[in-house]
């Protein structure tokens, strides 16, 4: 038999995570309290970063990844990330070769950033968590 975790502790954001702490109400893991956090301050811009690009902005913002967020070394860098529409995220999500053209004429050093993500070491959520909320 399964055990079960008492109530009011798991995360709210993920099914196998054990809570922390709360932002916006919601209780959460580290990481996931780091993301929530994060992508909230990408939003405040307040705008979609793609505004006139390919087709009209639709849809609530988004916080989208210059580089895939699966590298914890840059995954909180703001310089990896761009406040988009949903419609946008979702068309360079589908289109990973134009992004990467997209964001290199928009002045943004895509190899550079890559490399950041490969040999720096990756940055611990709690760590994010008291650099955000600072």
């Amino acid at each position: 038999m399964k055990k079960r975790r008492p109530r009011g502790t798991a995360c709210q954001f993920g099914k196998r995570c054990i809570a922390v702490g709360t932002f916006e109400g919601k209780r959460g893991c580290a990481l996931h309290l780091a993301d929530a956090m994060f992508a909230s301050q990408v939003r405040a811009v307040g705008r979609c970063w793609a505004t006139g690009y390919a087709l009209p902005c639709e849809g609530y913002l988004e916080c989208a990844h210059v580089i895939s967020r699966r590298y914890k070394a840059i995954r909180w860098s703001f310089d990896n990330a761009r406040c988009l529409c949903q419609a946008h995220h979702w068309y360079w999500t589908v289109r990973p070769q134009e992004w990467i053209e997209y964001v290199t004429e928009r002045g943004i050093n895509y190899w550079a950033l890559h490399r950041r993500a490969l040999d720096e070491p990756p940055e611990r959520p709690l760590d994010v968590i008291a650099r955000l909320a600072a």
